[in-house]
């Protein structure tokens, strides 16, 4: 990288080169990113917090459900 860098500096090639060092830049900074942070650590964590609350809300909407029935039983 500091080679292709000083290359691109010499040489003044830094306008056509612009793209590939913002793509170098990018690509560095998502490899960092996910040393630190392995790919699917967040997305399972978030995946199985979505499933706990649908399976509350699930549960929640059937005691509903099943108050409302009663409700209807004991009002007929």
């Amino acid at each position: 990288m500091r080679q292709l860098l000083n290359h691109i500096s010499s040489n003044n090639f830094v306008e056509i080169w612009r793209p590939v060092l913002e793509y170098r830049k990018s690509t560095r900074k998502l490899t960092t990113d996910l040393i630190k942070n392995p790919y699917g650590q967040d997305w399972k964590q978030r995946f199985e917090q979505l499933r706990q609350e649908t399976s509350q809300t699930k549960q929640e909407i059937h005691a509903v459900k099943i108050a409302t029935r009663v409700q209807v039983t004991y009002s007929t």
